[in-house]
């Protein structure tokens, strides 16, 4: 079991321990300081490549992942109907909770499987907490080398 007060203290955690990884093993990647368009933004310095990465937290009270600002707008809706190549391979999700001893690191289609009744727009979107029972979890001290493979995949694909 891990406990995370907030999404963002989830997010800090996941950014912090991303940087700590690179610069010790690979200089070459970075996870930039400040939040873009999702929740973390990597890059290479040696080939022209961005990847994003969403995070969610998940509070068993909550009963529900919400996604999208609540009206159902925003990225993280666009992220999940997004039919472009370089966005399928170059987003992933984590999905973090108390219930779990990791994280999920999944893809856009992976969590879309998960959303109730499909992303729509002008109501609320929900990622089903089944979720976490259909996938397994990584270890927090996995997550920066599985980012890190996932990272050359991409750019290999």
């Amino acid at each position: 079991m891990m406990f995370f007060q907030s999404e963002a203290h989830l997010e800090e955690h996941l950014r912090d321990s991303l940087q700590a990884f690179f610069r010790q093993h690979e200089p070459q990647k970075v996870c930039l300081d400040a939040k873009g368009y999702t929740d973390l933004v990597l890059t290479r310095t040696d080939v022209n490549a961005i990847f994003s990465i969403e995070v969610k937290w998940y509070k068993s009270r909550n009963a529900r992942i919400g996604v999208g600002n609540g009206k159902g707008e925003g990225m993280q809706l666009d992220l999940l109907r997004t039919e472009f190549p370089f966005m399928k391979q170059n987003v992933r999700w984590v999905i973090g909770s108390e219930e779990l001893d990791g994280v999920l690191f999944l893809t856009g289609d992976e969590v879309l499987r998960h959303v109730h009744g499909g992303v729509t727009h002008g109501q609320q979107n929900n990622i089903s907490p089944k979720i976490m029972e259909a996938h397994a979890s990584i270890s927090l001290d996995d997550f920066p080398s599985r980012v890190s493979a996932w990272m050359d995949e991409s750019i290999h694909h």
